[in-house]
């Protein structure tokens, strides 16, 4: 029985300093700063990928008769 308590203090002691260590205002400001530049790097890659797949589209769009003659009306209006 004085094992298990032993074992159960143990456990408690470690619990209580892994909240009192996620809890901190040191390590919530960096996980902050981490995850803002980790999601605008994200959207960054995004939108470079979207953009490139869209240059592509367009400029292969552009080798199609009709759309050559759709854009030429467009830009003569």
């Amino acid at each position: 029985m004085e094992n298990e308590n032993e074992i159960l203090a143990e456990s408690l002691e470690k619990l209580s300093a892994n909240v009192n260590r996620a809890s901190s205002f040191k390590r919530s400001f960096l996980q902050g700063i981490f995850f803002g530049l980790g999601s605008a790097i994200g959207a960054g890659i995004i939108a470079a990928i979207l953009i490139g797949t869209l240059n592509w589209f367009f400029h292969s769009a552009s080798r199609v008769p009709a759309f050559r003659n759709a854009e030429n009306i467009w830009l003569q209006k």
